[in-house]
């Protein structure tokens, strides 16, 4: 599946980075990005699609305002406690204005 795919990337990046010309790995990488950004493209065009057949959907805003709120809340309260778990492991800290940069990152998107 898609795990299985995604291991075998990470695996396989390092033989084939070394085995093809600079120019060609350049013009490789941005041909991944192009295509991550039209597939990207493709599912939120269909996303917003979906949103507005009232056949499909229907817009409950309750639902909206608790997500947001939740989401406004947990997402910094699980940054922290993370923060907190790992920075006795690390050599360099994380600080409070990373802290801040990863929980409002995380919410935009």
């Amino acid at each position: 599946g898609i795990v299985s795919l995604i291991a075998c990337v990470i695996i396989m990046k390092h033989y084939v980075a070394a085995n093809i010309a600079w120019k060609s790995n350049i013009t490789f990488k941005y041909s991944l990005k192009m295509l991550n950004i039209i597939s990207e493209m493709i599912i939120f065009l269909f996303l917003g699609i979906s949103l507005f057949d009232s056949a499909v959907h229907s817009w409950d805003t309750g639902l909206v305002l608790w997500t947001l709120l939740f989401a406004a809340l947990y997402r910094p309260i699980g940054v922290i406690i993370l923060t907190l778990l790992i920075n006795p492991f690390r050599f360099n800290k994380i600080d409070a204005k990373q802290v801040f940069i990863m929980s409002y990152s995380g919410l935009r998107g």
